[in-house]
């Protein structure tokens, strides 16, 4: 797992996921109530022009009249051939129990079908309908009863503006909720990929103050540590060799040259180089190095010997390096070996 630190430990991220995921939902709950008003508002239409067709039809029909299903099958077929309301398609008469007395045009399950009551006039005249002799107005009941009701089917399409309108805010919103969502995760990835080299920017700065910082103790600690090692070696030569601090100066020298290769390291950490990637034979790279070890091993009755390998073993690395790891082995065994019989 990465671990960031600095400004994106504490960045809100899921703040952010947050509001975009709120901001998506109010969309598509706006969507969806602007979807359900355009509905609305399309069965509105089509009932305002059932309602006209209605009021048309019982305006051409006066009197007594509106209750005779002989006197309405004229005004239907007239209404329904004079192509003034092409949207028109059905139109019947029926009785409160369902039955139906007349019919005009062809009924079909994708029609929008309006129903409202017919009444004869609240006003009339005395006599037997329109052709009946004149007479004065006489007020009905208020309450009334309708004795027929009016079935009026509507072709759907006559709103279809108002569906599309609906269908194309719907998709819109659709695709801006997409859009949003897609912007907010590349831009949450951006942000991510930017803090992330932030950081390492900053770890970088880091860990070139503390290379710095370890150049600087490392020469200040080689030179007094040459300095404590050559003495020691030029005391060794003065005395006899079998003298009582021979094996003290000896242990002397050993540390001192353990911590000359620390600071070697430490060096080699501060001060990168480029790595040279070449082929190498790894027993010829091994046989070196312990050449150059064969005197410390001595002095612990340490003997190297390599095998041959078959085939020889070879490798694609940076020599230095690679040298300089077998050499930290090397010399970490010999240090820990302990003086005994000879071994290898």
């Amino acid at each position: 797992m990465t671990s960031y630190t600095g400004t994106y430990r504490h960045f809100p991220t899921r703040v952010f996921v947050g509001a975009v995921a709120v901001v998506c939902v109010a969309m598509a709950v706006s969507a969806i109530s602007s979807y359900t008003s355009m509905i609305e508002l399309r069965n509105l239409y089509l009932e305002d022009r059932a309602h006209e067709i209605s009021a048309i039809l019982t305006e051409r029909l006066r009197g007594p009249d509106r209750l005779d299903p002989d006197a309405w099958r004229p005004v239907i077929d007239e209404t329904l051939q004079s192509g003034s309301y092409p949207w028109l398609k059905y139109v019947a008469l029926i009785e409160p129990n369902g039955q139906t007395l007349t019919t005009g045009g062809r009924q079909s399950d994708d029609l929008y079908l309006y129903e409202t009551a017919v009444r004869t006039p609240r006003w009339g005249r005395q006599g037997g309908g329109r052709f009946g002799p004149p007479g004065l107005p006489q007020e009905h009941d208020s309450d009334q009863r309708a004795r027929l009701n009016l079935r009026i089917g509507i072709d759907p399409s006559s709103a279809e503006f108002i569906t599309r309108q609906t269908y194309l805010h719907v998709g819109v919103s659709a695709l801006a909720i997409f859009a949003l969502c897609v912007l907010g995760y590349f831009f949450v990835r951006t942000l991510r990929s930017f803090l992330e080299l932030q950081a390492e920017q900053e770890s970088q700065r880091r860990l070139a103050a503390l290379g710095r910082l370890s150049a600087t103790l490392a020469h200040e600690i080689r030179n007094p540590l040459g300095a404590i090692k050559g003495l020691t070696q030029v005391a060794q030569e003065r005395l006899p060799p079998d003298h009582d601090t021979q094996e003290m100066m000896t242990t002397v020298v050993t540390e001192a040259e353990r911590l000359e290769r620390l600071v070697t390291d430490l060096l080699a950490f501060a001060r990168p180089r480029p790595i040279n990637s070449v082929e190498l034979d790894l027993k010829e790279l091994v046989a070196g190095v312990a050449e150059g070890l064969r005197s410390q091993a001595a002095e612990k009755k340490i003997e190297f010997k390599l095998p041959d390998p078959d085939p020889p073993a070879s490798v694609r690395a940076d020599p230095d390096g690679l040298r300089q790891v077998f050499l930290n082995i090397l010399l970490n065994a010999i240090e820990a070996s302990p003086r005994t019989p000879p071994s290898t």
